[in-house]
């Protein structure tokens, strides 16, 4: 029997430690610079359990400035707060967690609870350089800069205007007119911008070089393998991209031939891939601005997965924790906000009534429901988890929801919506592969430029993509065509995650399809497990899973997507 200190019995999180809003900058600031200053004071289990609390009130303060900020990007005062809390309190929590982990590391023999907490804290002072915060502060607001652009763009479709965002629902349109048109309206908003964002991206690139020099990395990822403290390997990555070209990319070119087919064409153009070719009419599930029955039809699918999941989402919209409908000024792409104070996550999102959307909520309450899980932990580090383990949490909701969408589809057109689904993860797979190998090329390069740029995204992308779309006459924006995806310009090195976690979420769906209270156990003990072991332990002991995302789980996975897609 092991001995546990009191720190475990009496600690518990102080909701506010005095701190005054971030609206009252200066009172704020200040707080901010006594408060790390007394926390200077303490060492051991006291310097980890104040530092704890603070940072995660901290943490929450930021979280609720991001999503304002995502919300409306337009907004002059919303952007003052976060750019405050961004440019003047960020750098200096770095600054504070990068000392106090080199005072918790002086001291030896933590009880075996704070293993990660020690880890993560080795990590952080090993990586830290005076220099570093000041560089990741013009890194965030650049990041923020492309947020911004990207969520003021439009595109004008019949005569209407809409944010660029909404594009994705008219490529899915049965009409070839409306499709072309909305490609065309989308080519011209990014062409128009191309310099802003090529630019924006060889800054970013820069000042991400930058920081591996100063943390005496030989590149940037071999630093952001440190940061992450990925349980795996450069080689393995370049495995999941060999085992996507050999498995996955002839399967994406035999689809595109029968798209092809379908059409009566010789010319496959981008606008023609994203259209359903099994559904006999157009889906739709709900209207835009439906948004009661698109929550209502969600909570639906869920609680036929588990009654205890769509009960949390049902509180997560009493509450108001969702913004879920697509307008202008909206940041693009959807996310779930983890609180460590705040009793729900917020569910941010860009719906417009397509299949995706329906898919794209129920992975975010898959993120919520993990955050949920995780908060009967004691300690905020506890509450922390890797992307791998994450985004196991969203997919497999999302797979196993997705077979429960009756207050959408008849039961023929479920059938439908569905083989398209698969078909979509099929080409994902192929996707994640080309970001991921992207970056890769981007970031092993002594030196980038704008060409350099553009022909490293053609190569990769057009490895792995499939080779029957006829690009002749989008050249300009095939060679951009990177700008869509922010991941590279605000999440470096985050996409390989998918791929890992898109396995083992697909190996759960197979167990859940044969034992579903089972599989859900074993979710949910994955989930639980939270930061207390390393994703490694995390994957082994709770989801009975390996770790493992080459050759031999690519091809067992295919195998069963190309069950799904010609059943």
């Amino acid at each position: 029997m092991t001995k546990k200190s009191r720190f475990y019995k009496t600690y518990k999180l102080n909701t506010h430690m005095n701190s005054p809003t971030p609206k009252h900058q200066k009172q704020y600031k200040s707080w901010v610079k006594n408060t790390i200053n007394s926390l200077y004071e303490c060492e051991g289990i006291k310097l980890i359990e104040q530092s704890e609390n603070f940072f995660a009130i901290c943490h929450d303060h930021y979280a609720e400035a991001e999503i304002k900020h995502t919300q409306k990007t337009n907004n002059k005062k919303i952007e003052k707060e976060y750019a405050f809390l961004r440019n003047q309190i960020i750098p200096l929590l770095k600054v504070a967690s990068a000392k106090i982990a080199e005072k918790v590391l002086q001291k030896k023999n933590y009880p075996k609870r704070l293993e990660q907490y020690i880890k993560e804290a080795q990590v952080t002072h090993e990586l830290f350089h005076k220099d570093i915060p000041e560089l990741q502060k013009k890194e965030s607001q650049l990041e923020t800069e492309y947020t911004k652009k990207f969520g003021s763009l439009t595109i004008k479709v019949q005569g209407k205007t809409y944010p660029i965002t909404k594009a994705g629902k008219f490529l899915e349109s049965f009409n070839r007119e409306l499709r072309k048109e909305a490609w065309q309206s989308m080519k011209k908003a990014l062409i128009t911008n191309q310099d802003f964002f090529e630019d924006l991206f060889l800054e970013l690139i820069k000042i991400r070089k930058r920081i591996a020099k100063k943390a005496k990395c030989k590149n940037y990822i071999e630093y952001q393998f440190k940061r992450k403290m990925r349980e795996y390997t450069v080689e393995d990555c370049y495995a999941y991209h060999k085992a996507v070209k050999k498995y996955v990319t002839p399967v994406i070119t035999k689809i595109q031939k029968k798209r092809k087919k379908f059409l009566k064409t010789k010319r496959l153009f981008p606008y023609d891939t994203s259209f359903s070719i099994h559904a006999k009419y157009e889906l739709f599930p709900f209207q835009p601005g439906d948004e009661k029955k698109f929550i209502q039809g969600i909570k639906q699918a869920v609680q036929n997965v588990s009654p205890e999941i769509a009960h949390h989402f049902q509180k997560m919209v009493e509450n108001k924790r969702c913004d879920l409908i697509a307008r202008k000024h909206k940041a693009p792409g959807g996310y779930n906000m983890p609180f460590i104070l705040n009793p729900y996550s917020f569910i941010f999102m860009n719906a417009s009534g397509t299949h995706r959307d329906l898919n794209t909520l129920a992975h975010e309450e898959g993120h919520a429901w993990h955050n949920e899980l995780t908060k009967k932990l004691k300690y905020p580090f506890e509450r922390e988890y890797s992307t791998e383990v994450a985004e196991v949490a969203s997919m497999f909701l999302e797979y196993a929801s997705s077979h429960f969408l009756d207050a959408f589809y008849s039961k023929k057109e479920l059938a439908w919506a569905l083989h398209d689904q698969y078909e979509t993860e099929i080409f994902l797979l192929s996707w994640i592969a080309i970001i991921d190998k992207f970056q890769h090329e981007i970031y092993t390069k002594k030196r980038i430029t704008k060409k350099g740029v553009k022909k490293i995204w053609l190569s990769t992308s057009r490895e792995f993509r499939g080779g029957e779309i006829y690009w002749r006459e989008d050249k300009d924006l095939e060679q951009i065509n990177y700008v869509r995806q922010p991941h590279p310009f605000t999440s470096p090195l985050y996409y390989i995650e998918y791929g890992i976690s898109l396995i083992a979420a697909m190996q759960l769906l197979q167990h859940f399809e044969k034992d579903p209270q089972r599989a859900l156990k074993r979710y949910n003990k994955g989930l639980s497990l939270g930061n207390t072991i390393s994703t490694k332990k995390v994957y082994n002991q709770g989801f009975n899973l390996p770790l493992q995302f080459g050759e031999k789980q690519i091809k067992e996975v295919m195998k069963f997507l190309n069950k799904k897609i010609t059943e």
